[in-house]
């Protein structure tokens, strides 16, 4: 189980990576930007691994982030913590978003 500190950090590098991803998206495209809004509604462990698959399709660039999300969530995140987690890295997200 992480503690505290390390759920703090994968949601923060997490984030940063997922503001990055938006930012290649072309001024005319809103593919990114929808695969990651849903993403951040998810509310269990398939449906936040089906939508991190929807984003790797897109793009490799988040392999390496997507392969330490769904190790930790599968591993380390109990399942009914998902969802404090998903809104934990909502509000990552955002903070990141400036």
């Amino acid at each position: 189980m992480l503690n505290n500190k390390e759920l703090l950090e994968l949601a923060e590098n997490s984030a940063k990576d997922l503001v990055d991803f938006i930012a290649k998206e072309k001024q005319t495209k809103t593919t990114r930007i929808r695969a990651v809004e849903e993403l951040l509604s998810t509310r269990n462990r398939q449906d936040f691994i089906d939508k991190i698959n929807d984003i790797i399709k897109i793009d490799m660039f988040l392999s390496e982030t997507a392969n330490e999300l769904v190790n930790q969530v599968m591993i380390n995140i109990a399942p009914d913590n998902i969802v404090l987690f998903v809104t934990l890295l909502r509000f990552k997200f955002l903070t990141n978003s400036k």
